[in-house]
């Protein structure tokens, strides 16, 4: 018994034990019985730092790992370029009566592959059916779209990506009224490695409209797709009171409320100002809308100290531990001057002319899209490390590795 137990390696270790038959007794029941074997210098492993699942061992690899106790998500990117953008519904009003509030445009991002032999497969979906209002109602939309192996697996693929956009679902309101149905693309850019310090930029509307570029073809329906805006552009309205809405709660020692430092409103391209221009929640356990300073009310707030902060009036509050809600106005500002402009998209659907639905196709030829095994590209993940320093603080930090080095 003492062998058998020595020979056993660290960790936890089943035996069996039976007392086999003699002449005097029958073998005895067989008992099985763990044991954990501690070496020396024990030290316990705690929880396991990280889990794949094995079900689907493609997200898993690539996009769905997990790292330590409390399951931070680690994340990994691939050399391939994404598909980057962000965009929103423009809000109709007459007066102070809005036209758009059933305007659902819907969006799509379909694939089509290109074989070797000249067949062509059928398109397949990488985002569809996304239903999206204007923004006054489900604000600005944003998305990030690998097309390497964390997400639509194009490798080494002749492909079309066709970004669609249709106003199908309200046509008979936009027909009746006659009116059209405006989509601004404040951002869309093809781009490798979106997440690093220095991302590799193939094609973007703000620098390229829609002009080929890197290999990579663009075509969109010119009756209705844009890339060649400039200047000003304003999200929301003073008079009619409308743009994007952020909730907070109020706590009954605060006065002063912003943004997130971390949200990604503040992170927009070209945003230059954000203003306050509504805010309502509750007062005395019913609705209530609070005064802006400088509009004639009772002055219940202002927004006059910083980028997105509202600050309240000591005199008339909202209830503590209650919801309420601030309408924000986003500037932009993309230059005009010859020699330096920038660019934003704009897509108007207009049933009138036949373009309730309107494509924008990027084609990627043969070659742009390398096979994994081809592809040498740095690519990004990040790792998470603690560092103790004299003081035992705990800190943490990101790195790179490239060509085996490691890059904080």
């Amino acid at each position: 018994m003492k062998g058998i137990v020595q020979d056993l390696p660290p960790g936890v270790n089943t035996i069996s034990i039976q007392v086999i038959e003699s002449d005097y007794y029958k073998s005895s029941p067989i008992l099985t019985i763990p044991l954990e074997i501690k070496p020396p210098n024990f030290i316990r492993f705690g929880e396991k730092n990280a889990k794949f699942d094995l079900i689907d061992p493609f997200v898993s690899a690539w996009g769905s790992s997990f790292s330590g106790a409390n399951g931070d998500f680690m994340n990994f990117e691939s050399n391939y370029p994404h598909l980057v953008g962000t965009l929103w519904v423009s809000p109709d009003f007459v007066g102070q009566e809005e036209r758009s509030i059933q305007d659902y445009i819907e969006i799509n991002l379909d694939a089509t592959i290109y074989n070797s032999d000249g067949t062509i497969n059928n398109p397949f979906p990488l985002r569809e059916g996304i239903m999206l209002r204007p923004a006054n109602h489900e604000g600005i939309m944003t998305f990030s779209i690998g097309l390497g192996p964390e997400d639509a697996f194009l490798m080494g693929q002749e492909c079309v990506l066709s970004l669609s956009f249709d106003a199908s679902y309200n046509e008979y309101d936009l027909t009746e009224q006659g009116r059209t149905a405006e989509i601004i693309l404040l951002d869309l850019r093809l781009i490798e490695n979106p997440s690093s310090n220095n991302p590799n930029e193939l094609w973007s509307i703000f620098d390229d409209k829609l002009v080929d570029t890197s290999g990579i073809s663009i075509d969109a329906d010119s009756n209705a797709i844009t890339g060649n805006n400039t200047g000003t552009l304003v999200l929301g309205d003073e008079t009619n009171k409308y743009g994007v809405e952020v909730k907070y709660i109020f706590e009954s020692e605060k006065l002063t409320y912003s943004l997130d430092s971390e949200s990604e409103l503040l992170t927009l391209l070209n945003l230059v100002d954000i203003t306050g221009v509504d805010l309502y929640g509750t007062k005395g356990e019913v609705d209530h809308t609070f005064d802006k300073v400088g509009t004639g009310g009772n002055n219940d707030w202002d927004d006059s100290t910083e980028l997105s902060s509202i600050v309240f009036s000591e005199t008339n509050l909202p209830d503590p531990d209650t919801e309420f809600t601030v309408v924000y106005k986003f500037d932009f500002d993309f230059n005009n001057q010859p020699g330096s402009e920038e660019y934003y998209g704009k897509v108007i659907l207009d049933p009138s002319i036949g373009t309730s639905q309107s494509i924008i196709d990027f084609y990627f030829p043969d070659g742009v899209l390398e096979q994994s095994e081809d592809s040498k590209s740095p690519m990004f993940v990040e790792y998470k490390e603690a560092t103790f320093i004299t003081l035992k603080d705990e800190i943490s930090y990101i790195y790179l590795i490239k060509n085996g080095e490691k890059y904080v």
